[in-house]
């Protein structure tokens, strides 16, 4: 499973004041040894311990949640980069946003 995700805003806005979350990316990837993005055919089953492991890698940038009173609407126009940037500034963050990665090192074999 392979799954990869950018630039996310989701927002509940009424009785002047706004909530939402702002995700700049999510990755989360099968990798080899090395930590080279690849496909692993898992249907083969090995013996070999060195082969019997499965590599996995997520990634999270931006992730942040706020809150703010008396937001201005939304122009209906996609805003450019620059311009959500500077959105993101203006949030009152209740967790200002964050970016982390993680790796999974799984072996099929009931001892390694």
């Amino acid at each position: 499973l392979q799954f990869e995700v950018d630039d996310v805003h989701i927002a509940l806005r009424g009785c002047g004041c706004s909530a939402g979350i702002v995700l700049g990316s999510l990755s989360l990837i099968t990798t080899d040894d090395m930590g080279n993005k690849t496909f692993v055919d898992r249907s083969k089953k090995s013996k070999d311990v060195a082969s019997s492991f499965l590599y996995k890698a997520l990634s999270i940038r931006g992730l942040g949640i706020y809150c703010d009173e008396d937001s201005p609407s939304v122009s209906s126009s996609s805003p450019s980069a620059t311009q959500r940037w500077q959105n993101q500034l203006s949030h009152s963050f209740i967790l200002s946003p964050l970016s982390f990665n993680a790796k999974l090192r799984q072996s099929d074999l009931i001892k390694c």
